[in-house]
């Protein structure tokens, strides 16, 4: 993506897998795998702004927007999947949530900016995305906004992002 006008890209990231992904050898049950995806993608989009860019990016005015047209699809067929055996943990539901998706880079890294999923195929998402961001940015409801796309290819989960601030921001 090259940087539309009115918006600056300080940082990219990029994530994919093609199975669930694990925390001391076992899958998450809270969050789906495109929701771990964006996170990882998103952090490594904040840690290349602080790096490439030198920005000081504070949590609390960092802003999230994911397009994604699967969003937490996996987790809802598994819990669809789990119904006639009458057995499943409350957690799933939480993790099957389509805001999870852009939900979990603020709980993971205390983000206190908007957050916004737009459950559409990025190719047609992005641009409204990118329109959301540079209006939070240039109206001061952050000073940072990461922008994620999610896709599915042959079973291969993709997250591509980039985080943006306003020309000329005092931010970073």
């Amino acid at each position: 993506m090259n940087a539309p006008a009115g918006v600056e890209i300080v940082g990219r990231g990029t994530a994919r897998a093609d199975r669930v992904r694990t925390r001391g050898g076992r899958p998450s049950f809270f969050a789906d795998l495109a929701s771990w995806l964006v996170a990882e993608a998103v952090g490594e989009a904040v840690a290349d702004a602080r790096t490439r860019a030198g920005a000081e990016v504070k949590p609390d005015a960092v802003a999230v927007i994911t397009v994604s047209e699967r969003c937490t699809l996996d987790t809802i067929r598994t819990i669809a999947a789990g119904l006639p055996a009458g057995r499943l943990s409350p957690l799933r539901f939480a993790g099957a949530s389509p805001g999870s998706v852009g939900g979990l880079p603020g709980v993971l890294f205390g983000f206190r900016g908007p957050s916004l999923t737009l459950p559409m195929a990025p190719d047609e998402g992005l641009p409204v995305a990118v329109t959301v961001a540079r209006s939070w940015l240039q109206d001061g409801d952050a000073d940072f906004a990461a922008v994620a796309g999610h896709t599915v290819d042959s079973g291969v989960h993709a997250v591509r992002a980039v985080l943006l601030r306003a020309p000329g921001s005092a931010a970073g």
